[in-house]
């Protein structure tokens, strides 16, 4: 989908959310980024991607802005395992996520508490064999 139309189609609920000038400005400057992520991935050989982690972003708001993003992976990818990589309190964004085929909570301040406990994510993680990362910033 292209600027434009992720613009008209979208612009009528965006206008609803009553943001202040600068969030619209943010807001507009993160839809930019992830529509750039999605033309890139266009790009892509995506024939031997079989493993996908994607690093979800920290906050809410953030969160539910990338979900188009990662429909768009997961139709790009319709065979990989796509697994989200995010923090506790984003959990329920996607709670009902059919685009997704695992999420895994990264909770620093319990299971990967520490060195020791970050040492056990990174190996949980390296495991896992990921072909391809994908890291959706703040």
């Amino acid at each position: 989908m292209a600027a434009t139309d992720f613009n008209v189609q979208y612009g009528a609920r965006l206008a609803r959310l009553a943001l202040t000038p600068d969030e619209e400005k943010n807001l507009g400057a993160q839809l930019s980024n992830i529509i750039g992520y999605i033309e890139k991935l266009k790009e892509i050989d995506v024939s031997g991607i079989k493993r996908v982690l994607i690093r979800g972003t920290n906050w809410v708001g953030d969160a539910v802005m990338s979900v188009p993003a990662m429909r768009e992976i997961r139709r790009r990818l319709p065979e990989s395992h796509i697994s989200l990589l995010i923090r506790p309190w984003v959990r329920d964004v996607y709670g009902a996520a059919d685009f997704l085929d695992e999420v895994i909570t990264y909770d620093r301040d319990r299971l990967h508490r520490g060195l020791s406990g970050r040492r056990r994510l990174v190996t949980e993680l390296r495991s896992r064999k990921f072909d391809l990362a994908i890291l959706f910033q703040n």
